[in-house]
């Protein structure tokens, strides 16, 4: 990977952590155990740019999705009480940033939900788990990070640094993110934007799906990336770390 100008090397996230909520998810969350009834398909993971982004669309239903955002707090009387605003102007050590946040705590959600679920999504993929190395990869961040981007939020160019967690023995090297809005019709803006870290000027945009998955490399292999800004809608995403 070619080295980080000293311009880009300053975009990074802050590292202040939101306040951990006293939330707990929804119980259609469980629906993605293996051997639930409704459990009825996988699907299929795409490698994209340069092998450092994976796509996984429909990984979570509509249905989960409304379940999920409705959870979160009342849209009709805009309350969110779990929300924390999060407000970075950029300077040379930080990027930009503006959206709402909060934290959620839950080994369970993470690593007896999700994980075994996308893992088994990533096992159908001979190459994810051989050359992108995911034979090794051990579990999900359990610190879950709930994102919205409203009307005139986005978060500018910066690269997603490595965490150690479970007390230092383990590493995370991919971001996932889980759109739980979007669409064109339904989110104008938002998109994800990777650039090249091979070709200037060449970029990938990915426009939120709803229900749709993206995994992409962080720690030294991170493409810079940024949230464009959002137009019309809200943009949900449920965030956490593979880690190895």
């Amino acid at each position: 990977m070619p080295k980080k100008t000293k311009q880009e090397a300053s975009k990074k996230v802050n590292c202040t952590k939101p306040t951990t909520a006293e939330y707990t998810f929804p119980n259609e969350l469980h629906s993605l155990r293996k051997g639930n009834p409704s459990f009825k398909f996988l699907p299929q993971p795409v490698v994209e740019f340069e092998d450092k982004i994976i796509l996984i669309r429909k990984f979570f239903s509509p249905s989960l999705c409304q379940a999920l955002t409705k959870s979160f707090g009342n849209s009709a009387e805009n309350d969110y009480q779990h929300m924390e605003p999060f407000v970075q102007r950029g300077s040379k050590d930080y990027a930009a940033r503006f959206n709402d946040r909060f934290q959620i705590l839950d080994e369970i959600v993470a690593n007896e939900v999700l994980w075994p679920y996308l893992r088994e999504i990533l096992e159908q993929h001979e190459y994810v788990m051989k050359n992108l190395d995911f034979k090794n990869a051990q579990g999900l961040n359990p610190q879950l990070r709930c994102y919205r981007y409203t009307k005139g939020h986005y978060f500018g160019k910066h690269y997603d640094e490595s965490v150690n967690i479970s007390n230092g023995t383990n590493t995370t090297r991919w971001t996932l993110l889980i759109y739980l809005t979007g669409g064109p019709d339904e989110l104008v803006g938002g998109d994800t934007i990777f650039h090249s870290s091979l070709q200037k000027n060449k970029t990938l945009s990915v426009h939120p799906e709803r229900g749709m998955a993206l995994l992409h490399k962080h720690g030294d292999d991170c493409l810079l990336h940024e949230a464009q800004m959002v137009k019309k809608g809200v943009k949900w995403v449920l965030r956490s770390d593979v880690y190895f």
